[in-house]
């Protein structure tokens, strides 16, 4: 009489849970660089419709100033960027108020562009809503590893595209 025995040999367990592990690694690794993905296009989502907003501003004439949006990539801290508005239109840090609504990244990513310690003002002229610099310019972000990024450009003319 033939006796056959059911189950699994331990070979076969181990090469099953090695293949399920090798499967989660990449899974988790490839959720990693998604969320990484997610947070720079969100990001810079928002950064392009904040120029929308401060030229839409510009062109209405609201509170009879020119509007902007100024970048701060400090050397310690979060990058952030707000909406501002200068009476003077001149593109100065003058404007720029220290108390101004903050919008912080999160954790991971950075802005390339402006520069580490460094800040930058995109401000549209009232009522054409053209930059103030009459020269276009970009805002670039990525992720602190450097494997996913965007360049918000603006025109001239005050298009916004990335």
């Amino acid at each position: 009489m033939v006796h056959r025995q059911h189950g699994f040999t331990l070979l076969e367990i181990v090469l099953t849970s090695a293949i399920l592990a090798a499967l989660a690694a990449v899974g988790i690794l490839s959720y990693g660089s998604f969320n990484r993905t997610i947070d720079v296009n969100t990001i810079a989502d928002n950064i392009s419709g904040q120029l929308r907003r401060a030229q839409i501003r510009a062109m209405g004439a609201d509170e009879l100033k020119c509007w902007g949006v100024h970048f701060d990539n400090p050397a310690s801290g979060s990058d952030f960027y707000s909406l501002y508005s200068d009476t003077a239109c001149t593109n100065a840090d003058t404007g720029y108020a220290a108390d101004a609504e903050k919008y912080f990244f999160p954790a991971g990513v950075v802005f390339t562009t402006p520069a580490t310690n460094a800040t930058e003002n995109i401000l549209f002229n009232k009522l054409s809503g053209a930059l103030i610099t009459d020269s276009a310019t970009s805002i670039v972000i990525e992720t602190a590893d450097g494997k996913q990024s965007k360049t918000i450009t603006i025109n001239s003319v005050g298009r916004v595209s990335y």
